[in-house]
């Protein structure tokens, strides 16, 4: 057989008897033509792989990312999805019944659908500067075309669930080290002479994968799977029905023929689609995520090469890190140089940890130190192209820090400042150019929140947004864009969140109940742990720099004082909420003595409705009162800032799940705990009409400024 093309693929023979299946570019494919496209190479797989003559084949990703927003509408409406997916699987169990080598060539970071169909090869050979992952979890979904079943049987289900529903992109290496990657080498490598290698030598090569997974099949530890499944469960509470679905396969395929299992997975695939959380999910985490840049996007692609970073605290430290990481030269301030080299040594713990674990090689973890400059001379900041002021949460000082350096930008800079709190047209009037100033609000630890809220004043003009975005874009963040306020999104529905949790201490209502009933609402971090680990005082500074609080938030400040004035400022101090055993670094709720108890047990499912209510309600006031711009970046920036229950989708999206008019009697009903409970007269109104924020995946008026 010579060199041939089909449809959607030129097969090329690389070798005597051995060719490699490639895809042709092609334009975008509907879901149906995907389908074909996957069919036929099904299709060109088996025939040549049956062709006595063969040797072996290698074939590259079939098929480009699949758009999820098609599939959820095939999979919604079409009584065939499930048929022709469990055809397709089916198919597929032909790389295990061949007894040749078929290898997959994973020339390009996969995610997702593509990386399933890679797990498909009997052997894996990468790149070693790819990417791969299943995305599907952070959609209520999990990952199916024989994914899940897959990986199970190749790594063993109780090392399989981890990788299956993190939800997390791993590199190469990472890959390699799981066994997901068989074998890596460098870009600069021609792959023809490595795979046509492995083909001749395959025998060799595959007796210890062979037994490796025959031992895997055989000899699956019920504990340990149980133990994995555990761990993912008690971090989810079980809330994400596209997890437990995962889990349910695993567990139900065990010693199942892999026709039978395969089928499980296409049937429970195909279910997981139907839910209200995968509508949810995979309209904030898929749809609103791919989108955050595009409504800002600019004419030509911006790229920076240096930026300045004044404050060397953890939040200094963590963007100049992330920065650097992104190959961006980084100049890290600070008032002496001692700390700004500690701020440094943010970066070589953080890259000292990546190295043992494989993510990064020690190459790549010189490099990355090499582009931070710790310094006490600010005159290094000269020329930067982003300046972010990223100190203590100071109106004057953040004022004075700003009129000092605007003059080291270059001349089409802009700068900025990490503020959780301050209104930036306020700060602002520091600069001689307030139109290039905004705020870039990063999150902690910068190196894992993907989030920034950048922050839009007074002045700020467009440009000055749009080249924001596209350096959080630059830095691997994903940027939501909202307009100034007190506290502006993130951190005021946040402060309610904790605030709610006070006033109920307040009430009477147990701390221990309060921090049990957010787990089992989905939020990882109770209320009053996540207080302590802030620090009271902190929380009070940031109320005092507020223009105004209401009559709810001052009785809370009242209660903040009375513990600070009594030591307990947290777990810094070894007490707040919480007692700290300086031993065993074990917590207990302190119970404070003053607060009124009762013997009525307040419902549980009421401590949860008043968390998620509380954020929820607060989120649709930023929304009217134009605070954000459009529904769907209070639902990222609610889940990825400040860890709002994610099977929810977000604020809104939590709204329209269990509908706008429930929301508001429930909200109604606590009315009497004070004035966050206020019920702006729009929203009813809205209930009355039934409204919802979104009609599937479309924003609905009048809550969409985005145009």
């Amino acid at each position: 057989m010579h060199n041939r093309a089909t449809q959607y693929f030129d097969i090329q023979q690389i070798a005597p008897n051995i060719y490699w299946i490639k895809p042709r570019t092609i334009a975008p494919l509907s879901i149906d033509r995907l389908f074909d496209k996957l069919k036929q190479f099904m299709e060109l797989t088996t025939e040549l792989i049956t062709n006595r003559e063969t040797q072996g084949i290698v074939y590259s990703p079939p098929i480009e990312d699949v758009d999820y927003t098609e599939l959820y509408e095939v999979a919604e409406d079409n009584s065939d999805f499930y048929s022709k997916l469990s055809e397709l699987v089916l198919s597929s169990t032909i790389f295990q019944s061949a007894k040749k080598p078929i290898i997959g060539f994973l020339d390009k970071s996969c995610q997702n659908t593509v990386l399933s169909i890679m797990l498909w090869a009997t052997y894996r050979i990468a790149f070693e500067d790819i990417e791969i992952g299943f995305a599907e979890p952070n959609y209520g979904i999990f990952p199916g075309f024989g994914g899940t079943i897959v990986t199970a049987r190749l790594l063993g289900p109780e090392i399989a669930i981890p990788l299956l529903t993190q939800g997390v992109k791993y590199s190469a290496q990472e890959g390699y080290q799981h066994g997901i990657i068989n074998q890596l080498i460098p870009r600069s490598q021609d792959p023809v002479i490595t795979i046509v290698d492995c083909i001749e030598n395959y025998a060799e090569i595959s007796k210890e994968q062979i037994a490796l997974r025959g031992q895997r099949s055989l000899e699956i530890d019920e504990d340990q799977l149980e133990q994995a499944s555990a761990f993912i469960s008690k971090r989810t509470n079980m809330l994400n029905l596209g997890i437990n679905a995962c889990i349910n396969v695993v567990k139900r395929s065990l010693g199942l023929p892999i026709k039978d299992a395969l089928l499980l997975e296409a049937e429970l695939f195909s279910k997981a689609w139907t839910t209200p959380q995968a509508l949810s999910m995979l309209r904030s985490r898929y749809i609103g995520i791919n989108q955050a840049v595009t409504l800002h996007k600019p004419k030509t692609p911006l790229t920076i090469n240096k930026i300045g970073v004044i404050g060397a605290g953890m939040m200094g430290a963590g963007i100049a890190f992330q920065a650097a990481k992104s190959g961006i030269t980084a100049i890290l301030c600070d008032i002496n140089l001692n700390a700004a080299q500690e701020g440094k040594q943010y970066a070589h713990k953080i890259t000292n940890k990546q190295v043992q674990l494989n993510q990064i090689t020690l190459q790549q973890q010189k490099e990355i130190l090499e582009r931070i400059y710790p310094t006490a001379s600010y005159d290094q900041l000269d020329g930067s192209e982003l300046i972010i002021e990223a100190i203590f949460e100071d109106k004057n000082l953040k004022a004075e820090i700003t009129n000092e350096n605007e003059g080291y930008l270059n001349p089409a800079g802009i700068f900025a400042t990490n503020t959780t709190s301050i209104p930036i047209s306020i700060l602002s009037k520091a600069m001689q150019r307030p139109e290039c100033y905004l705020g870039m609000h990063f999150f902690s630890p910068v190196d894992k929140m993907q989030l920034v809220e950048i922050i839009r004043g007074e002045d700020t003009n467009e440009e000055t947004i749009i080249k924001a975005v596209q350096i959080a874009y630059q830095l691997n963040k994903i940027p939501i864009v909202v307009n100034d306020g007190p506290a502006f999104f993130t951190s005021r529905i946040f402060f309610n969140y904790i605030l709610e949790a006070i006033t109920m201490l307040l009430e009477g209502i147990p701390g221990m109940q309060i921090e049990k009933a957010s787990r089992e609402a989905g939020f990882a971090v109770g209320p009053l742990a996540v207080l302590d680990e802030i620090s009271l005082d902190l929380m009070m500074h940031v109320y005092n720099q507020m223009p105004a609080i209401h009559s709810s938030q001052r009785r809370c400040y009242s209660y903040l004082e009375k513990l600070t004035s009594l030591g307990r400022n947290g777990k810094k101090s070894g007490s707040g909420l919480y007692d700290y055993d300086a031993t065993t670094s074990a917590k207990t709720i302190w119970i404070d003595p003053d607060l009124p108890s009762s013997n009525n047990t307040y419902p549980n499912d009421q401590v949860k409705n008043r968390l998620l209510n509380v954020m929820a309600l607060d989120s649709f006031r930023c929304l009217n009162e134009g605070i954000l711009t459009k529904a769907i970046d209070g639902d990222i920036g609610s889940i990825l800032g400040v860890g709002y229950p994610p099977q929810t989708g977000g604020v809104f999206s939590y709204i329209d799940q269990i509908g706008i008019q429930r929301f508001v009697a429930q909200c109604n009903a606590f009315q009497n705990s004070g004035d966050q409970w206020n019920i702006p007269s729009v929203l009813s109104d809205l209930a009355s009409k039934n409204f919802t924020f979104y009609n599937k995946f479309i924003p609905n008026v009048p809550f969409d400024r985005s145009n």
